[in-house]
């Protein structure tokens, strides 16, 4: 709190004031009365008044300028050292001197009284507003109530307790000091305020107080202080206290706000994410089954009649959609297990070693697209897993074979930097819009859902959350050629304590 200028004085120190001020200027014009003439001398009554109604307030201010009165008619006054005046000419002056006195020590004590004021309103402010500064930083109600026990605490050092309502009983959730015990009657006394919403004394010497906070939907805290005396009604403290209190139920209706939007949010994440896994489940359980389901069945009534390469045909039919499905499965494990970090400690590896066995497995696959592989000449060792490597490089070149055009060119290559290796796949594909190059990464997701391509939108979700347990990047830059291409790149940072064999190339 801003230390003031000018305390407030009570009224022994008003009298203290008044007497002090006008023994001075009494002082001050005694030395002087040789060089001035009277009337010039009461100036220095005047500044006395002044003075004393500055730090004096009005009390101050009209005693000093009583006293300044006797004392200027007694010392300066014919005749002098006494009350008495017999010229007509002195008495008008004398009472002008007090009437001026009068006003001037109420008009200065007037502005003393203003200007206290203002710094008991400045005061109040500052104070409001620091503890709301504290409240705006809380994000749910256990904080909230810190802040008031806080501020209880500091600000007037109150014993006191603040309750929850817990399964329609009120618990001690915050109290100081700490150790402190809330008798069965006090709490008794809370739980009927909770009831009845109003605030209670409580039975203690001097008398507590009991304060319900009303929230919209229902009180659900009890601040108990032990001694209620700095907050009887009307006082300065008192309004200070309920303003603080109002400001921390707006603030708990924020946090329990926050809170149940955050819940709603989540539901409606989960009731999407369900709705995306039902509807990508079906979708790619529902084409294998169905060409396996269709073979089987041919095979099963018109085997005697088929041709020998016709049964072959339909039996590698059943194989390959048996093998998508099989990976379909691998995938949603592979989710689960790199999502909740399922996995043990990884073992040092040669990336261009993973890389090649990458290539190699994606050419028997997608061999109607041309993939070139680029390596530096050395390549240090990395730290991670090596199958789950693979795949994520695997389900990256997939990717750029589905999406490119049949014949077109897959660069997948590996570059090593001063303090990072990094393993990219460029392809020739249509490109990817800024604001998909994000929500490609996200669980279920395919840019054309109602297209001719297959697929169940896990591949690049994997290889992110592979990326990540290995403590490296993903990303992705579209376009990088005449407004078509994308390149994916991983980003390993290179470890220290890399091996003496390092893998070369």
């Amino acid at each position: 709190m801003r230390q003031r200028l000018f305390l407030s004085p009570s009224f022994i120190d008003a009298l203290l004031i008044a007497a002090v001020s006008a023994f001075l200027a009494t002082l001050g014009a005694l030395s002087l009365q040789g060089f001035f003439a009277v009337y010039t001398l009461s100036n220095l009554y005047l500044l006395a008044v002044l003075a004393s109604a500055l730090f004096g307030g009005i009390s101050g201010g009209l005693l000093t300028a009583f006293l300044s009165f006797l004392s200027y008619n007694y010392y300066f006054i014919p005749p002098r050292f006494t009350l008495l005046v017999t010229d007509p000419d002195d008495l008008f002056a004398l009472f002008m001197f007090l009437v001026t006195a009068l006003i001037t020590g109420g008009l200065a004590g007037k502005i003393r009284d203003h200007y206290d004021e203002v710094e008991r309103r400045s005061e109040l402010m500052q104070s409001i507003a620091a503890f709301s500064s504290r409240l705006s930083g809380t994000t749910t109600v256990a904080d909230i109530v810190g802040v008031i026990s806080a501020e209880l605490r500091t600000r007037w050092g109150s014993t006191h307790w603040v309750l929850a309502e817990q399964g329609g009983h009120i618990q001690p959730v915050s109290s100081w000091p700490e150790d402190s015990v809330l008798d069965q009657a006090a709490r008794e006394a809370a739980q009927a305020a909770l009831v009845d919403l109003k605030e209670r004394v409580l039975g203690t010497q001097p008398s507590g107080l009991i304060l319900p906070l009303m929230l919209k939907h229902g009180v659900h805290h009890v601040v108990v202080i032990k001694d209620g005396a700095p907050f009887v009604d009307g006082s300065e403290d008192r309004r200070l206290l309920d303003t603080m209190l109002a400001q921390a139920v707006i603030s708990m209706e924020r946090a329990a706000f926050a809170q149940e939007s955050q819940r709603a949010r989540v539901a409606v994440d989960e009731e999407r994410l369900r709705s995306s896994l039902l509807s990508s489940v079906s979708h790619d359980l529902r084409t294998p089954l169905a060409s396996i389901i269709g073979s089987a069945s041919t095979l099963r009534q018109f085997n005697e009649t088929l041709e020998p390469q016709t049964r072959l045909e339909l039996a590698e039919a059943i194989e390959d959609e048996a093998a998508r499905l099989s990976r379909f499965v691998d995938q949603l494990l592979a989710v689960t297990r790199t999502e909740k970090s399922l996995l043990g400690a990884g073992e040092w590896l040669d990336p261009a070693e993973i890389l090649y066995s990458a290539v190699e497995r994606a050419r028997r696959y997608f061999d109607r697209h041309t993939i070139i592989l680029q390596m530096a000449g050395e390549t240090p060792a990395i730290i991670g897993h090596p199958s789950l490597l693979e795949q994520s490089l695997f389900n990256i070149i997939e990717n750029a074979a589905k999406y490119a055009p049949v014949g077109s060119l897959i660069t997948v290559s590996l570059t090593v930097e001063k303090d990072a290796i990094t393993l990219a796949v460029t392809d020739e594909g249509p490109g990817i819009s800024l604001k998909d190059q994000q929500r490609i990464f996200d669980k279920f997701t395919r840019l054309d859902p109602d297209g001719p391509r297959m697929g169940s939108g896990l591949g690049l979700t994997i290889s992110r959350n592979i990326a990540h347990l290995m403590q490296a990047t993903l990303t992705v830059e579209s376009p990088i050629n005449d407004g078509k291409g994308s390149r994916f790149m991983m980003r390993f940072p290179r470890p220290d304590g890399t091996p003496s064999d390092a893998a070369k190339v």
